[in-house]
């Protein structure tokens, strides 16, 4: 053989060699689960896309995917090609295994060449996601504000539109002209409401939920959505009627983040994923946990069937020991606390991660990593800008203006805190952040958590300062002139304040029933719509009432003669002036039954009629059945649960007034000594508790309890009382239960005069993180200490230590420096009154 043609074959040999080892490299642009990957969701899916310069080549009827894992063998499944014409997604038939190594192979064709491609991934320990992390994290950063109540009020109008008793008074102030459209806002705090406003606060569309919400805004697809908890636990879509069209989850098995939805224009929308997961970080930092849950977030895009189509993971990307302020010594680590997604100006993703101060920018074909602004990983030069961001918000790209990003700069760890609305210009060949604009309120305002900053059409700038400064909203002109301003009067705030153009129309009416001493209040609006004459009343003792009881140009009406102890439904229709009648409102109901004031409210409460109006919910693994056993309420335990919650004995349809004073009373006894949770609270998320009363010890002999409570949330109509039995085996009986507007009490409150004696209520919010309320009242002047103690019963913090006169008091304790777990806060005073209640705080 002469030696061309050895050289020939060696240069052969050399090609064949390289080709294999580029394909050994990956030859994939996008890959998901990224090679190696750990902690991935059990229901992953495959997603793979081909650069350029293989897509041409590539013959997409070859392309097969083999997967084998080796707890769950071998995998068949479905192969897609996204709309957007760039994703393969490979979707297995069945889930994997929890905590096993999943070998993936996939084959495809160069120009009828077949190539393949091998790798590895590692799924999670865990199949399903924890939804009780998930649901505290939607309260998470919920603002704290000092209560601030309002006197009890009926029916209001606000320039025809009527709104329940619960409604939040909006406070407005327009100094010159704003930005065309309407303010669209979801509340946090008191009752959670939707509700876009005219500029002068006037309701153009409202909604009251069952629970909390958040992120109420107009899509670029022309559609409303809004953060939706209970079943669905996602977003849900709106069209200009305010009907639900669809509702949007993450896929892979994750769970929806409360913090954003975007849709897109071809149909696609983005969500951020909640994924916890069980981490040993005793292995990353002196004194952590060895099984601390952790929480990641990840970007997800999907298509319009829901099938994720890009997803990235913070575990590929973020270490946990980068987060900033956080003690990873807890035994639930939020690392991330992704809080905004945005599509910058060419086309890839910019987002916000709240614990680790850093605004990131990811390629949106790769998945890689562009560029990192802030953090421990600052990639830039802050210029014309000496604080940086700390703890941030909602950043956005600024329309008309490439590399310019507004953000919302919480401030939490700057010396002092303060907040602001800020713009900076981001140079990626320099490397430098500049910053353009900002608005700081003059004095400072702080926010410690929330807020958002919208740039609008006209150049101004809408600020919403989450309501934990006054107020929620003000917009700017561009030379940072204040042109207008929002709040609500009351003990309610906002995660996001919007303004848009809108012009929906609701083709029925929207109802809401509220019940008071001697009266059932409807009040409905059938909202955006100019030509209604009036609205016709449906009554009946049946669901779906046919029979029209009376008719109203106004936009409620008060309705009193019925029978007692029977439930009416209710729903409404509106006319024009042509006579044509619109769809039925929803269908409300209610039990009869109007109590005067002072009497009991509480129906049964003896139990002389059996088990009547009463209900025993049973859940959470727990086994029980209840009963009356001569004329008292026996519940026999079989399985306790692992919550107080788990079983509970309950009766709604309760109205309570706001700053009104109540007794609660009862007798009690169980088999053997424990412990049971007594609460008259909100029916619904966020199940306030308006009694505060805590934890009761019940004894084994037949003892009465009295618990005086007064009424400082909004009007409720539907409360509950509710005795949360379970977390303990002994049976409980009850017996002559009683919930009465106290007369005195009211009448001593609104005189002005002093407490007539000494009372410490239960914290609120309890769990709370980080602040909670406490309150207490003095019947004399006194010598006050009012402590906190650990679990050991060592004194802690001192919150009180003074002389105090007669009279009712609120004292806030700010817990950030404290570990999470359980606490006692202890009232004492020189004249002997000592009383001890527990706290849970929950970081």
């Amino acid at each position: 053989m002469n030696c061309l043609k050895v050289n020939n074959i060696l240069v052969i040999i050399f090609l064949f060699l390289i080709c294999s080892l580029v394909l050994a490299e990956n030859p994939f642009s996008y890959l998901s689960p990224r090679p190696g990957a750990n902690l991935v969701s059990v229901q992953s899916s495959i997603l793979m896309r081909f650069p350029e310069k293989l897509k041409a080549k590539m013959d997409p009827s070859q392309l097969r995917v083999e997967i084998n894992g080796n707890k769950s063998g071998s995998h068949e499944g479905k192969l897609l090609f996204s709309n957007n014409q760039e994703t393969y997604i490979f979707k297995p038939d069945r889930r994997f295994a929890t905590d096993e190594t999943v070998n993936v192979k996939i084959l495809f064709d160069l120009k009828e060449k077949k190539n393949e491609f091998s790798y590895q991934f590692y799924t999670s320990a865990i199949a399903y996601q924890d939804q009780e992390v998930i649901r505290e994290l939607a309260h998470e950063d919920v603002p704290l504000k000092t209560v601030r109540t309002t006197p009890n009020r009926t029916t209001s109008v606000i320039n025809g539109v009527a709104v329940p008793s619960d409604f939040p008074p909006i406070s407005i102030s327009i100094l010159e002209e704003t930005a065309p459209g309407k303010l669209f806002l979801a509340t946090a705090g008191g009752s959670p409401y939707i509700m876009i406003l005219e500029n002068d606060g006037t309701p153009y569309f409202y909604q009251r939920l069952s629970g909390f919400s958040r992120d109420f805004k107009v899509q670029p697809t022309g559609t409303l959505t809004r953060l939706e908890r209970g079943e669905i636990a996602g977003y849900v879509e709106m069209d200009s009627s305010f009907r639900i069209i669809d509702t949007l989850r993450c896929g892979n098995g994750y769970g929806t983040d409360q913090h954003e939805a975007q849709l897109l224009a071809n149909g696609n929308f983005l969500l951020i994923a909640v994924d916890v997961q069980y981490v040993d970080m005793s292995q990353l930092v002196e004194g952590g946990s060895p099984d601390a849950r952790v929480i990641g977030n990840h970007v997800l895009e999907h298509d319009p069937e829901g099938n994720v189509i890009f997803e990235w993971r913070s575990w590929d990307h973020f270490n946990i020991l980068d987060a900033e302020h956080v003690n990873l010594r807890d035994l639930l680590i939020d690392y991330v606390h992704m809080n905004s997604i945005a599509v910058d100006y060419d086309s890839n993703l910019v987002i916000s991660s709240r614990h680790l101060s850093e605004v990131t920018k990811i390629d949106r074909i790769t998945g890689e990593i562009i560029w990192r602004l802030g953090g421990k990983h600052n990639q830039f030069q802050w210029v014309n800008d000496l604080d940086s961001i700390s703890y941030q918000h909602d950043v956005r790209p600024v329309p008309g203006k490439e590399n310019q990003y507004t953000i919302f700069d919480n401030g939490n760890y700057k010396s002092p805190s303060y907040s602001r609305a800020v713009e900076f210009l981001i140079d990626t060949t320099n490397m430098t952040a500049t910053k353009v604009w900002e608005y700081r309120h003059s004095p400072d305002r702080y926010a410690y958590a929330m807020g958002n900053v919208q740039r609008l059409p006209n150049g101004n700038t809408l600020i919403n300062w989450s309501g934990n400064p006054d107020p929620i909203a003000t917009e700017i002109n561009p030379e940072n002139e204040k042109v207008y301003e929002m709040d609500f009067s009351s003990f309610v705030g906002s995660y996001r304040t919007f303004r848009f153009d809108w012009s929906g129309i609701s083709e029925a009416p929207y109802l809401i029933l509220e019940k008071s001493d001697d009266r059932v209040t409807l009040i409905f609006n059938k909202f955006g719509d100019t030509k209604v004459k009036e609205y016709v009343i449906y009554a009946g003792l049946e669901p779906n009432p046919s029979t029209p009881v009376d008719s109203t140009a106004d936009t409620w009406i008060d309705l009193s003669d019925f029978k007692y102890n029977e439930i009416y439904y209710f729903c409404v229709t509106a006319l024009d002036s042509s006579g044509n009648e619109s769809e039925f409102s929803n269908e409300v109901s209610t039990l009869i039954n109007f109590v005067p004031p002072g009497e009991n409210m509480i129906l049964n409460g003896a139990f002389e009629d059996g088990d009547l109006f009463w209900e025993l919910v049973v859940e959470g693994g727990a086994s029980a059945t209840g009963g009356v056993e001569e004329e008292m309420y026996h519940i026999m335990i079989d399985s306790s649960g692992t919550s107080e919650s788990d079983i509970h004995l309950m009766q709604g349809e309760l109205s309570l007034q706001e700053n009104k004073h109540y007794l609660l009373e009862f007798d009690a006894f169980a088999l053997s000594p424990r412990v049971i949770e007594v609460k008259v609270g909100k029916a619904s998320e966020p199940f306030d508790n308006y009694s505060q009363i805590g934890f009761t010890f019940i004894q084994t002999s037949l003892n009465s309890y009295s618990y005086p409570f007064e009424m400082t949330f909004p009007t409720d109509p539907e409360a509950q009382l509710v005795f949360n039995c379970g977390s303990e085996d002994a049976d409980v009986f009850f017996d002559n239960i009683s919930l009465k507007e106290d007369l005195a009490a009211s009448v001593s409150k609104k005189d002005n005069s002093l407490p007539q004696r000494y009372h410490l209520s239960q914290n609120y919010p309890n769990p709370f993180n980080p602040l909670t309320m406490i309150s207490y009242q003095l019947p004399m002047i006194n010598d006050v200490e009012l402590s906190i103690y650990d679990v050991l019963g060592q004194k802690v913090a001192t919150l009180v230590s003074e002389k105090q006169n007669a009279g009712y008091y609120q004292v806030q304790w700010d817990a950030s420096g404290f570990a999470s777990g359980v606490y006692y806060y202890r009232l004492n005073t020189a004249s002997g009154f000592v009383k001890i209640k527990k706290l849970v705080l929950l970081k």
